[in-house]
């Protein structure tokens, strides 16, 4: 075989080989949650039973997700008593155009609180509605700021991974849509923050 037919024997497979991997940007928001694994409680008072059920799923969901060695990272669940925690999922005015926003404390480093607030501006349901946000859905992209995770990329911006607009970290979500489901950015992100 000749030196030019090697080369591109050894071109084609290198090119080959490329194409087939993939690069996960990984974005955090600079801050976490101290001593993984542990246990965080949620105060869900102002929410109606469905919605705490809505929310406890999205718990549940971010839960399942382990350390690549099978170690725990965090674990949340739902507290009927207020007083045994400062994070807080609840209805409030925000912006204008906002669905949903969460607000750590502190803002960077290791984190000791996160309040979750929902517009009052925008219906919620649960499951697909037309003309509502699925509190389920929401609740679990809320919940992986909450985490320290960022969005995967920006309005307008690609992250270059196929299938972003399905990642639940994605910065936007339309009505009458389900996003129930941690896609690879999104338990690659969470796991980096808390292993690395």
């Amino acid at each position: 075989m000749n030196k030019r037919l090697k080369f591109l024997l050894v071109c084609l497979t290198v090119l080959f080989a490329f194409s087939t991997l993939t690069v996960y940007a990984r974005y955090d928001l600079g801050f976490q949650w101290p001593n993984v694994p542990s246990t965080i409680l949620w105060y869900c008072g102002e929410l109606t039973a469905s919605q705490r059920q809505a929310a406890q799923a999205a718990m549940n969901t971010w839960n399942t997700v382990h350390a690549s060695s099978g170690s725990e990272l965090l674990t949340s669940i739902i507290t009927s008593d207020s007083s045994t925690t400062y994070n807080w999922i609840f209805f409030d005015n925000l912006d204008p155009g906002v669905v949903a926003r969460t607000f750590p404390s502190p803002e960077t480093g290791y984190v000791e609180s996160v309040t979750i607030r929902m517009s009052n501006d925008y219906a919620f349901s649960i499951g697909a509605s037309s003309n509502a946000y699925d509190f389920q859905s929401v609740i679990l992209h809320e919940l992986g700021h909450a985490y320290g995770i960022a969005h995967c990329h920006e309005v307008g911006n690609d992250c270059g991974v196929i299938g972003c607009p399905n990642n639940v970290m994605s910065p936007t979500l339309s009505v009458n849509t389900l996003r129930r489901s941690l896609q690879t950015y999104d338990i690659i992100n969470y796991q980096y923050i808390y292993v690395s």
